[in-house]
């Protein structure tokens, strides 16, 4: 339900008393809805006033967007308004198909859509450190303690326990891959929407549109190639490695082929943990906000988690053979 605040701010921010507000499906952390009037149409998002970052995600986001968008990035969409005391933003409406696949068309249009972004001049000071950026090579399985500590308060069942502990021995022992100087501050010097991939992308008449821009800010080559190839919802497969080798953005990489790897092995653990965040209690209130219910009963929530626990182990399974994929494209770029 919006309420009446939103509603007065809705009218007063497009000057209009005539709106329709249809509530959109799909978010997992936040609610979304279709604004329409005969001046045309917007999209509203509106972030739980439960949640302690919610605040700081709704600015993050709108400040980032306007920065693409001031600078001529039309890939996005477009940035109207926000109200950080009602904890909504406002875009001009998308419409667009969702993406079920990925292909090497698509892969590319992603590269250049992060080409696109840091060719603008940055303006450091007014652009966030990209959430969960690691400060060094060791970040990235410190980011994995820190995600499995989360599970400890939690009530876990048998087959969580297990897939906990495989997760946690194979982190532990590809932190020992890491090279001796792992602890050097890494430089945070590509500009990054963070939680980048076609699940948070749709295609239009006018192509490629992306979106959700919650943890975007300043970030490392390797932590925004890893994510970006180690993303579940939309797999991407690793002969596309190559279109990124070959960009100035990212064509250091290959020559560290054995960091690479690691990070990336690293990368595909922390989704796996990603994909139990069900588990965890404060999740679930963000999901209770999300579907727009005041609760979920014990019967849906036992049923997203074994599925979300199915989708991990699964997961899980395909890791090593993802990264022998990446390493052969590794090994092609570094001899060209």
């Amino acid at each position: 339900m919006i309420s009446e605040a939103i509603r007065l701010w809705l009218k007063q921010t497009l000057e209009t008393d005539e709106l329709t507000i249809t509530t959109l499906s799909g978010g997992a952390n936040n609610r979304g809805y279709q604004v329409a009037s005969h001046q045309g149409s917007w999209f509203l998002k509106s972030f739980s006033p439960h949640h302690t970052q919610s605040t700081n995600k709704l600015t993050n986001e709108f400040s980032f967007s306007q920065h693409l968008w001031n600078n001529g990035v039309k890939s996005i969409p477009e940035p109207i308004a926000s109200c950080k005391q009602n904890y909504v933003s406002l875009f001009k409406f998308t419409q667009g198909d969702s993406i079920e696949c990925s292909s090497p068309k698509l892969v590319s249009d992603a590269l250049q859509f992060i080409e696109r972004i840091n060719d603008i001049p940055l303006d450091n000071k007014s652009l966030n450190v990209a959430s969960e950026s690691p400060s060094s090579l060791i970040g990235f399985h410190t980011i994995i303690e820190r995600r499995l500590a989360r599970f400890k308060a939690t009530e876990n069942s048998k087959c969580l326990k297990e897939l906990l502990e495989k997760i946690q021995n194979r982190a532990d022992k590809v932190r020992c891959l890491l090279p001796e100087n792992a602890g050097v501050k890494l430089e945070r010097n590509i500009l990054s929407p963070s939680d980048f991939g076609f699940h948070n992308a749709m295609k239009t008449k006018q192509g490629l549109v992306f979106f959700d821009f919650e943890y975007a800010g300043m970030d490392t080559s390797w932590k925004l190639l890893c994510d970006f190839f180690s993303q579940p919802a939309v797999p991407i497969e690793m002969n596309s490695l190559k279109l990124f080798f070959d960009s100035q953005l990212f064509q250091h990489i290959p020559i560290q082929r054995n960091i690479f790897l690691t990070t990336l092995e690293l990368t595909h653990l922390k989704w796996c943990l990603i994909m139990l965040n069900e588990f965890i209690d404060d999740i679930q209130t963000r999901r209770k906000f999300s579907w727009n219910k005041s609760c979920i009963t014990y019967d849906e929530l036992e049923e997203v988690k074994s599925k979300q626990l199915a989708k991990s182990q699964k997961y899980f399974e395909s890791i090593a053979a993802r990264i022998e994929s990446a390493s052969t494209f590794c090994d092609l770029s570094a001899v060209k």
